[in-house]
């Protein structure tokens, strides 16, 4: 007997697409190995998968552009602390930039090649009105900048737990 899959037995089947929540987290977890790595070795190979990994993260989700961000200053930091020149210092932040914000640089580019407006993702009409609703009033920053950095911090508590957190 041969069994014909109609459209209404496939909606289930194309219904579930995956997100990109894994695949960044997987590309963070590896940028913060290398960064270790590179923390302990100076070797540029290090930083350079660094750079790689946080790339391929900020093609996945915004999230990454902030982690982006951080790791920028943490070379910085590294580099004072170990008492890094500043030509050494500014050499690793241009390898780090130059691939680690690829990613950034190409979204960015892409937005304004399809929609001729490089900032079009922050005011897209792709978020639902009760979504943007939510999202606007719970991490409102009009008032304080202590709000939405409250809840990142509770968030990241919740999920690495007090030991990684601090």
């Amino acid at each position: 007997e041969i069994y014909t899959l109609s459209l209404h037995d496939a909606l289930p089947i194309l219904q579930s697409t995956p997100v990109s929540e894994l695949l960044c987290i997987a590309m963070l977890t590896m940028s913060c190995y290398y960064m270790l790595a590179w923390i302990h070795s100076d070797k540029l190979g290090h930083l350079l998968a660094t750079a790689g990994s946080v790339c391929l993260a900020t093609f996945t989700r915004y999230d990454a552009w902030l982690y982006f961000t951080v790791l920028f200053v943490l070379i910085v930091i590294v580099g004072l602390v170990k008492g890094h020149k500043r030509a050494q210092i500014s050499g690793n932040l241009l390898v780090f930039s130059i691939l680690g914000a690829l990613g950034i640089g190409l979204w960015i580019a892409w937005c304004k090649i399809m929609f001729n407006d490089p900032l079009y993702f922050l005011h897209t009409r792709l978020l639902s009105t009760s979504a943007l609703r939510t999202s606007v009033s719970a991490l409102s920053t009009s008032a304080s900048i202590w709000q939405p950095l409250h809840f990142f911090a509770s968030a990241a508590l919740q999920t690495l737990g007090p030991i990684l957190g601090i």
